[in-house]
């Protein structure tokens, strides 16, 4: 495993929240680097906690079977549950239990998406800031490339696949190749998870929890290179299939899952997509053979004057 980089400050902001609170949800987008950092925090402030991977486990009978045998031998009073996507709503049931069941007990859960378990805190990990990100690439490559970790949104994954690649690449050669970063981003040598060895095995993880409308939005709103507003998402991507309607329970499903992020400005709210996401949903797009026609509405739209908003929706 390569050293681990940064993260400091979010670990004090949860071992903060353990003080107030018995569960902690870690979340973010495939190979933001969840598990790593709910490992180092074990490591660090809970020595001896049980520490269980849902997606290890045989279904939801093995699982409750596997959490009562780790709880049972662990010597602190926590239970840290990895990729509970994976069984999101056994899980969120199984805390429940637990929790009323031990009122000593706390669970750290990591997955894609919250469990939506009342008294939850949820903490939405990001990327490595452009520093940390550096070091990270630096102490598994030996090569300090600042616009390379930029490219690939700070994702420790990522950045250890583009690591591997620079055994036999050069700088230059990495950088052209991240135009193509699906193929580029591969490593069938590395341990570990079979999704964690492809960037596109990792997304395609995520984009499988989705509904079949959030797919279709994810794909549609892949046009957007930057961040974009409610109305102008509605505006591009609305269609018989996915009604105006429909979008607020869309988008809330979206950012509850990892893949679109949002931030509170004096407008409103703003979202966006990870380049790495923007792309995988540009290739569905193109799958799905509606590439033209709403890159044609993404333009009617880059078109309307600022102060008027979205042009009239047909």
């Amino acid at each position: 495993m390569s050293a681990f980089v940064g993260r400091r400050d979010e670990i004090a902001e949860i071992v903060a929240l353990f003080e107030r609170a018995r569960l902690v949800t870690l979340s973010g987008a495939g190979g933001v680097g969840k598990t790593r950092l709910g490992l180092e925090l074990v490591r660090m402030v809970a020595p001896g906690a049980a520490v269980v991977d849902v997606a290890e486990t045989d279904g939801p009978d093995a699982l409750v079977s596997a959490v009562l045998d780790a709880v049972g031998g662990s010597t602190a009073p926590l239970l840290v549950l990895d990729t509970c996507e994976v069984l999101i709503g056994r899980v969120a049931t199984l805390v429940g239990e637990l929790l009323t069941a031990d009122p000593g007990l706390r669970v750290l859960a990591i997955g894609r998406q919250s469990l939506a378990v009342p008294g939850e805190h949820l903490r939405v990990l990001t990327g490595l800031p452009p520093k940390d990100a550096c070091a990270l690439l630096a102490d598994l490559s030996g090569v300090w490339l600042p616009e390379v970790c930029v490219r690939l949104d700070g994702l420790p994954l990522a950045i250890e696949l583009a690591a591997a690649r620079l055994r036999t690449m050069s700088a230059a050669d990495i950088l052209a190749g991240l135009e193509g970063r699906f193929d580029l981003l591969v490593d069938e040598g590395r341990g570990g998870p079979s999704r964690h060895r492809a960037l596109a095995t990792c997304i395609g993880w995520s984009h499988q929890l989705c509904t079949a409308q959030e797919r279709l939005f994810w794909a549609r709103a892949s046009v957007f290179a930057g961040e974009f507003d409610l109305d102008s998402a509605t505006y591009v991507c609305q269609d018989d299939t996915l009604r105006a309607e429909d979008m607020i329970d869309v988008i809330t499903g979206l950012v509850d899952k990892s893949v679109l992020l949002c931030r509170q400005v004096p407008g409103g709210v703003r979202f966006r997509m990870l380049d790495g996401l923007r792309e995988f949903g540009a290739s569905w797009l193109a799958l799905l053979g509606q590439e033209h026609a709403v890159r044609l509405r993404r333009h009617d739209l880059r078109l309307a004057p600022r102060d008027q908003g979205p042009p009239d929706r047909p």
